[in-house]
């Protein structure tokens, strides 16, 4: 304590010379021991304060710096190890058209709808059913309609499957037409959309302006364009960007846009363009969770079936829908094809 003591007298620290170092008025030896006073205890200091008044200023002072930290004032939550709450889901806006298929002139190809085959009806809630068991194993939102060429029936199927599967799900389905050259799905459906999605990528329009309901089972129809847009070509008058079809489906905007839309629906239906003629099918398959090949009975090569599966990647293969067969050309086409996969059409006899 000498050495400290002697050093406070020559630096002129110690006021009062008399003061026994370590005595009842100093019990620590040293005014304060850490070297990092505050107002308050240095105001006491060096007004010769007792030791119990000066330790009692510096404990109001470090309380008062304390407070007045970061820790306390702007990272709460990590202190207390209380985790940030959630954000709350994305509120779903009903759309401001909606139409009933009694009122709609249908396709008559559409079973499920119009209830004139109910084989066919059976057939496709199988289907559902198959689907949606799949979905509830796993990850299985966003189903990819697509064929090997045209004329297989694609959109058919897909417009039936969706609208079984939004009534025996109960959730909310959308059926979405991604095929840019030839959309056919509202034109199925007797429907006239003023808005499509290539208006949401554009930022033109807002999804409840884009969306159709169809009642009564409450499938949501979201088509490309408008079905005033009689224009098909490869530039859209009025857009803000001139894109190709292709362009429209590999641009970055499409991916953002079926992740917002699987915020908003539980199973989304894509009819896509024939997957061996356009690379948008092929680019969707790639970021879908599931992808169905329509094939048409007696006309579809099994080549061409092949060739269409080797553009899906193998994780997101669903499996192949036989279209447009009878029950004896399904027997045929597993008793006699089984296996073979080079030779004869899909549900042909012979």
């Amino acid at each position: 304590m000498g050495r400290v003591y002697n050093a406070l007298v020559k630096a002129d620290r110690w006021k009062d010379h008399s003061r026994m170092v370590g005595g009842p008025n100093d019990p620590a030896g040293a005014p304060h021991q850490n070297g990092d006073r505050s107002e308050g205890a240095e105001a006491a200091y060096q007004a010769g304060a007792p030791w119990n008044e000066y330790r009692a200023a510096a404990r109001e002072d470090d309380y008062r710096v304390s407070r007045s930290s970061s820790l306390f004032t702007e990272h709460p939550a990590a202190l207390l190890r209380v985790a940030p709450e959630p954000p709350p889901p994305p509120v779903f806006i009903e759309p401001r058209a909606s139409a009933s298929i009694r009122d709609l002139r249908l396709d008559p190809h559409l079973p499920a709808l119009t209830g004139n085959d109910e084989l066919a009806s059976e057939r496709y809630r199988t289907l559902a059913v198959r689907l949606l068991n799949l979905g509830s194993r796993r990850k299985l939102r966003t189903i990819l309609v697509t064929s090997a060429r045209p004329q297989e029936g694609k959109t058919t199927v897909a417009a039936n499957l969706a609208w079984v599967m939004s009534k025996a799900s109960e959730r909310r389905v959308l059926l979405m037409d991604a095929d840019l050259r030839i959309p056919t799905v509202c034109r199925k459906l007797g429907l006239s959309p003023r808005r499509g999605w290539l208006d949401l990528i554009d930022r033109n329009s807002e999804l409840p302006d884009a969306l159709v309901r169809l009642d009564p089972n409450g499938l949501y129809v979201l088509a490309p364009r408008s079905s005033l847009d009689a224009y098909a070509g490869p530039v859209r008058p009025g857009a803000s960007s001139a894109l190709t079809p292709t362009d429209a489906i590999t641009s970055s905007r499409v991916d953002a846009l079926i992740k917002e839309l699987e915020n908003q629906f539980d199973f989304i239906v894509i009819d896509a363009p024939p997957i061996l003629e356009f690379a948008d099918a092929q680019r969707l398959s790639s970021i879908v969770d599931g992808t169905l090949l329509v094939v048409r009975a007696g006309q579809t090569r099994f080549n061409l079936v092949t060739d269409a599966l080797k553009l899906v990647p193998k994780e997101h293969r669903l499996g192949v829908v036989l279209n447009e067969a009878q029950v004896d050309a399904e027997m045929a086409y597993y008793s006699r094809h089984k296996g073979s996969g080079k030779a004869g059409s899909f549900g042909r006899k012979g």
